[in-house]
């Protein structure tokens, strides 16, 4: 998701809210889930957003602690390589 998809999301969040409000709305369910993966995903964008900003515009290093991995694997772990063996970061 980029900035500008980002923006549509708002946008389409907005129209659904006054969807359902007007009762509009003929999946409710199916918007609410909508709605859920929105807002659980527009947060871990806007840090990818910044820690890729932050890493190749800027060039600072950016803390293993404070990158998001994947959208979809909280779960993920970083590998760090080392001469000798593979270490996962926690």
């Amino acid at each position: 998701m980029t900035r500008k998809s980002r923006k549509v999301h708002i946008v389409a969040t907005f129209k659904l809210a006054d969807a359902r409000q007007q009762g509009q709305c003929l999946l409710a369910d199916d918007a609410e889930k909508w709605q859920a993966d929105v807002d659980h995903l527009l947060p871990l964008v806007d840090a990818i957003v910044s820690q890729t900003e932050r890493r190749v515009l800027k060039g600072e290093k950016v803390p293993a602690r404070e990158k998001v991995v994947s959208l979809y694997e909280p779960h993920t772990d970083i590998i760090v390589k080392d001469r000798r063996q593979v270490q996962v970061w926690p």
